[in-house]
């Protein structure tokens, strides 16, 4: 069974199949619509650009066709892994064999009183949300300067929104990229027009007859139609209250998915804390690509009973505005070594969009980490470069190979 509507949850089922998995799975999500891709809701969806058909994960057609039984509108409340059963909201019990825990993530509460018109993006209702609260709004701010709320504000501004950015501290995306590349991305808001408010806090939120309003940390008032809030997540574990498993920030898992605590029971994805081998810490990795690359780990060892310990090499990708930015490893825990600048790329009747890619590199001198925009070449440069141990020296001669061509 596996809990969940998450991509690590699809990408379970599927895997199970390949791998030759011939019993019975049930996948469970609590929403109501088929399973789908959550990077585009603070995009292309919430711009309007693209439909929910074209970035669902698993239709019902694709899981009657895995011969999976795919079951919308169930919400687990509980487990009893004494029994081997979960139970639903509706009071049923479901038995399983293996459990898949794949239930994400939610926004973590906010300190501050709730208040109409302040909203978080964490799901497609939450996103639905916030697209019909824009279309009558001229003003929006967005609190958290992360990834998500670097994509709303962007996004806000292509709807042709006055954007304010708040954030507690001096750089955006701080927490992922380090403060080397700062004044380039904050250059980036600034010249399509948003407002970054950086070093601030937000101390309280109330509702007037002139809308929302924001007192920040410097005695200034900002007054807005829509807020977003996007201070970080925390694993929606909340169900497996219990039984008897760490849930410390996740499912405390070792390096192949399998639950520390409790026999049959894995956790992938946002949900999951997977031990590291690189050096022995159990870490939760809110990415993408690491959801997909636990399912995989996780179908191996319910088949075949084991699989080689997943190695987490950290890949991030954001669209904001123009700019395709891509984050290999972990740049916050290196020093910046080089930019490497390319050409940049120009198209009829925009302004030239840059080309470049930053190495970090450790204390031993090899690459730690990069940050590349709008350059695919390098990223793939780059992503051999990290998964290789490779000096920091022959990993920007690498990529300054590239200009060349």
């Amino acid at each position: 069974m596996v809990v969940g509507g998450s991509i690590g949850a699809v990408r379970t089922v599927q895997g199970l199949r390949r791998e030759g998995y011939g019993g019975r799975i049930r996948l469970l999500t609590e929403e109501l619509v088929e399973p789908y891709d959550r990077p585009p809701l603070s995009k292309q969806y919430l711009a309007g650009s693209r439909s929910l058909d074209q970035f669902t994960l698993l239709t019902q057609e694709a899981a009657g066709d895995l011969d999976v039984e795919m079951v919308l509108g169930a919400r687990a409340v509980g487990i009893d892994p004494d029994w081997d059963v979960v139970q639903l909201a509706d009071g049923s019990r479901i038995s399983y064999e293996h459990l898949v825990v794949a239930t994400g993530s939610s926004p973590r509460v906010t300190p501050w009183d709730t208040v109409e018109g302040v909203l978080s993006l964490r799901d497609l209702q939450d996103a639905d949300q916030l697209r019909r609260a824009l279309d009558g709004a001229s003003s929006i701010a967005v609190v958290g300067a992360g990834f998500v709320g670097a994509e709303v504000a962007a996004t806000a501004r292509g709807l042709g929104l006055d954007v304010t950015m708040i954030d507690p501290l001096p750089h955006p995306m701080a927490r992922v990229l380090g403060g080397a590349l700062a004044d380039r991305f904050i250059e980036l808001h600034q010249d399509r027009g948003a407002n970054l408010l950086l070093s601030t806090r937000v101390e309280s939120i109330q509702r007037d007859a002139s809308g929302i309003q924001l007192s920040l940390s410097d005695s200034t008032v900002l007054t807005c139609d829509v807020v977003v809030i996007g201070i970080g997540t925390v694993p929606n574990t909340g169900w497996l209250s219990g039984a008897g498993l760490d849930l410390v920030n996740g499912v405390a898992c070792d390096a192949r998915g399998r639950a520390t605590d409790v026999a049959g029971i894995y956790a992938v994805g946002d949900a999951a804390r997977w031990l590291d081998p690189h050096d022995g810490v159990q870490r939760r990795h809110e990415h993408w690509t690491n959801a997909v690359e636990q399912a995989a780990v996780v179908a191996k060892v319910i088949v075949h009973g084991d699989a080689p310990e997943h190695r987490p090499r950290p890949y991030v990708w954001s669209d904001q505005y123009d700019w395709q930015i891509q984050v290999l490893g972990d740049p916050a825990r290196g020093e910046l070594i080089d930019v490497i600048e390319n050409e940049p790329v120009i198209s009829d009747g925009a302004a030239p969009r840059p080309r470049f890619a930053a190495v970090y590199g450790a204390s031993d001198g090899n690459v730690v980490g990069a940050v590349i925009v709008s350059w695919p070449r390098a990223t793939l440069t780059l992503r051999r470069s990290l998964a290789s141990t490779t000096t920091t020296a022959d990993a920007t001669t690498s990529v300054q190979a590239l200009t060349a061509r």
